[in-house]
């Protein structure tokens, strides 16, 4: 069974940038996992 789903990934500590990719690179590895497409990455101040 498939199923298709949508991931948000941020990071606001350390280097955010180096973060998410790692974080995208560890979702490659489960051969189950495929990840088809993803976004640019965006930087905005924090807020709260």
């Amino acid at each position: 069974m498939q199923y298709k789903a949508f991931i948000g990934i941020g990071s606001n500590l350390g280097t955010p940038a180096e973060n998410c990719e790692q974080a995208i690179h560890l979702l490659h590895i489960p051969p189950e996992i495929e990840v088809v497409a993803r976004s640019s990455l965006y930087e905005s101040e924090p807020v709260g």
